[in-house]
């Protein structure tokens, strides 16, 4: 058991100071993408926040309803930050599935059904939805830095979706072996986290370097035109003092 609180206590302080991080980025590089996903990533944190004190107390229902809250609205923004990376809005289901996965586990938990199985249904869209992220910055995002994907930042989002399947550590919960899963899910949330903020950087300086030449572009385009309706009325000017002469 102490070895679960000690991986819940270094998960939410290194999911902590993360998002500290990430909020400071996001106040220095406003971006709408990275705005949902910070978002997303602090109602993660909020959950990890939960889910260390649920650990240590007799699953009161109140608390539980604020983990399954929180994994929903990550699971909402998620969809979202993943809609905004396609350049599109996000469908119908992915604004009402994360309802869905909050009203069922709200419903096993007023049932009486423990919080390590009330958390799969909102803990299952949660997971879709870092898997979708994850795919789509494999298969869809594609930079000149990287014309096959983001790799590096597309596997730890979609290995921390499938990490309950893989690890399912919130049924092993108060079995002795519930720091081996939570330790998992903060090294591959913290990863993913600091490729974030790797990612957010890099298309900053990306923008800034294309918008640079586009000024280029304009100000040599500018001068060539100054410099043509300039030299057409002087040409015509210096002919007739030729003519003159």
């Amino acid at each position: 058991m102490a070895l679960g609180l000690i991986a819940h206590l270094l998960n939410l302080l290194c999911s902590t100071v993360l998002l500290g991080f990430s909020l400071v980025f996001l106040r220095r590089y406003p971006n709408a993408f990275f705005r949902a996903w910070t978002t997303a990533f602090a109602c993660n944190t909020g959950y990890i926040g939960t889910a260390m004190l649920l650990s240590q107390l007799h699953d009161p229902l109140a608390l539980r309803l604020v983990a399954y809250a929180c994994l929903s609205a990550a699971a909402a923004w998620l969809f979202k930050a993943c809609a905004l990376l396609l350049g599109r809005p996000a469908s119908a289901w992915q604004r009402w599935v994360p309802v869905g996965g909050f009203v069922g586990s709200t419903a096993l938990a007023l049932g009486g059904v423990s919080h390590a199985f009330g958390t799969v249904p909102a803990g299952v869209i949660n997971s879709i939805a870092l898997v979708m992220l994850g795919a789509t910055f494999l298969r869809e995002v594609r930079t000149p830095s990287h014309p096959k994907g983001i790799r590096w930042l597309g596997w730890p989002l979609i290995l921390l979706g499938l990490l309950p399947v893989l690890l399912p550590f919130p049924l092993v919960m108060r079995s002795g072996y519930d720091w081996l899963g939570f330790g998992t899910a903060g090294l591959l949330q913290a990863t993913a986290a600091i490729g974030m903020l790797l990612y957010l950087t890099e298309e900053h300086w990306a923008r800034e370097l294309l918008e640079q030449r586009k000024l280029n572009r304009l100000k040599d385009e500018l001068i060539a035109m100054i410099a043509h309706e300039v030299r057409t009325p002087l040409t015509s000017i210096l002919g007739y003092v030729e003519f003159l002469e």
